[in-house]
């Protein structure tokens, strides 16, 4: 089923991460955004903050003047997709992390990699519709819809 978000002050989560794990991850989502003028979190584990946080998170970037699939790395690595996104059309969105290597996928097609060292270890909540502050606040919620996430 899928769930609306409206860009100021939805979201779903959990009352703790899923999982702690920094390697050896796989998680995916079905997004449809519509544009928010920033980019935003449709499903995250962990926490983010201004300049820190944990975990990673399936994103829709905005890089002037299109919006991206993104697989971030909570402030240390970002695999991001090169092909724009189009409004309010659904796009199926997996984020992997294995070995050192972060990738990207765009109904699945391998859209970016990057290799960095991990993440910090997810803390605080599993998100759906916007990462959570550590003080439980949302950071950048998404602006459109999200369904069946999964680990």
């Amino acid at each position: 089923m899928a769930r609306d978000f409206d860009g100021t002050d939805g979201v779903l989560h959990t009352g703790s991460v899923i999982s702690t794990a920094t390697d050896n991850i796989t998680m995916s989502a079905w997004v449809r955004h519509k544009s928010a003028g920033n980019s935003r979190g449709a499903f995250h584990n962990g926490s983010r903050d201004a300049g820190s946080g944990t975990g990673y998170g399936i994103w829709v970037a905005f890089v002037s003047p299109n919006y991206l699939v993104q697989f971030d790395l909570a402030f240390v690595a970002n695999a991001r997709g090169t092909t724009a996104l189009t409004d309010s059309v659904w796009y199926h969105i997996v984020g992997l992390r294995d070995a050192g290597t972060s990738k990207v996928y765009l109904n699945g097609v391998t859209e970016g990699t990057t290799t960095a060292s991990a993440p910090n270890a997810p803390a605080n909540k599993t998100s759906i519709g916007s990462p959570i502050h550590t003080d439980d606040t949302l950071f950048r919620p998404f602006k459109g819809d999200v369904a069946e996430c999964g680990f």
